[in-house]
């Protein structure tokens, strides 16, 4: 019958990127205690932080790069139920308790105390459960940024406040516009701006409405503040993309 068991694990520091390429037969988690950099998984580069861990499967070649002094703890492991272990990639432990429970499994292997073999495996069960609820919880987030997305896209000619859509998803503004960034690439604020400004194109280009009028269909303030956001985007007035007689 397959079992459960702990295959290795770790605790180390690094003051260089002295972490080769390697790969395990086992899953392996490694989580980011201190330093940042990124995670290489067969070629694939995963940014990583302080409560960051990454989950590598059997096989997959991988090293830790860190950016200047680095802190990993990490574990290798055989699990019977496949339904609990996660997906390759890297995520985030928001309330700690991958880190947590991860330390929990390194005391009972330092200290041995009586049955600590079984604890830990209690240990690794409770972990790979706080990881697939973390991925849900992560997996919501996106769910919901691509919602706002789709808000902004769709309401983008009126006006947008975006202190109330961090509060409808749940999020101080600050966290908001930080994973709205870094999942889309821009700020919300400047995605909107961008939605407006090719919208405004499309009519300048189809349509022989007013700047006055385009703007104000596209929620800018005035003819103004289109003209000064077409130049800084496109280095052109709007005038530039009229369609010709």
């Amino acid at each position: 019958m397959e079992r459960s068991r702990i295959c290795f694990l770790n605790r180390h520091s690094t003051q260089k990127n002295d972490f080769k390429l390697h790969s395990h037969d086992c899953c392996e988690i490694v989580c980011f205690l201190a330093g940042s950099g990124k995670e290489l998984m067969d070629g694939r580069e995963f940014p990583v932080a302080p409560g960051s861990f990454c989950v590598i499967s059997p096989g997959t070649r991988h090293t830790e790069i860190f950016d200047g002094d680095g802190e990993i703890l990490f574990i290798g492991f055989e699990y019977a139920g496949s339904e609990l272990i996660p997906k390759e990639g890297a995520y985030v432990s928001d309330d700690n308790s991958v880190p947590s429970f991860m330390k929990r499994i390194m005391k009972e292997y330092t200290l041995q105390e009586t049955d600590y073999k079984v604890s830990a495996l209690a240990l690794l069960d409770l972990l790979l459960v706080g990881i697939k609820r973390s991925k849900g919880s992560q997996d919501k987030k996106c769910r919901d940024l691509d919602y706002i997305k789709a808000y902004l896209e769709q309401y983008y000619s009126q006006r947008i406040s975006f202190s109330q859509l961090a509060a409808l998803s749940g999020y101080s503004y600050d966290y908001f516009r930080s994973v709205f960034t870094k999942r889309f690439g821009v700020s919300p604020q400047e995605y909107l701006i961008r939605v407006r400004l090719a919208n405004a194109r499309l009519m300048l280009e189809n349509t022989r409405l007013s700047c006055t009028e385009i703007a104000y269909s596209c929620g800018f303030s005035n003819a103004s503040q289109l003209s000064s956001m077409f130049k800084r985007s496109f280095g052109k007035p709007p005038s530039a993309f009229r369609i010709s007689d």
